[in-house]
């Protein structure tokens, strides 16, 4: 029971940094370029890591493979640019809400790129979550004049 005490702090505590984080993006980025936000941010997160490094060394150090690293570092980056400038042109709220639609597009690359099965269920599924992040997209500012021509 104390572990899942622990647990449900440790996501509260999560959950209010991360809030904390969107803040400070949504503050910041007026003023800065998203890359020099983004920058700060991994900055920080760097001294984080190598604190607790120093404080709590590894027993072994095993390699990786450099290419998927690389791929990996890059990803991460892309997508937290991309994060941070859709905080910056939209209100936190709706930047929140496209934050988490990735499970539905790690489903729907999943089929294309690792040729997984689905079922009926999870394409209904994923043809819902695309209909609320339409409408979470607020269409009605959209301008589909080029539907009238």
């Amino acid at each position: 029971m104390e572990s899942n005490k622990q647990a449900i702090i440790a996501i509260f505590l999560a959950a209010l940094l991360f809030t904390a984080m969107g803040m400070f993006v949504k503050m910041l980025t007026p003023n800065l370029p998203v890359i020099e936000v983004a920058f700060a941010r991994n900055f920080f997160g760097l001294i984080w890591i190598i604190g607790a490094l120093i404080l709590n060394p590894p027993k072994s150090q095993q390699g990786g493979k450099p290419f998927i690293l690389f791929f990996r570092g890059f990803a991460g980056g892309s997508a937290m640019m991309a994060y941070f400038y859709n905080m910056s042109v939209m209100s936190l709220g709706t930047a929140y809400a496209f934050s988490y639609t990735s499970p539905i597009f790690l489903a729907l690359l999943s089929v294309i790129f690792a040729h997984k099965n689905v079922s009926l269920k999870v394409w209904i599924a994923i043809l819902m979550g695309f209909s609320g992040i339409l409408l979470i997209s607020n269409p009605q500012s959209t301008d589909l004049s080029f539907l009238d021509s």
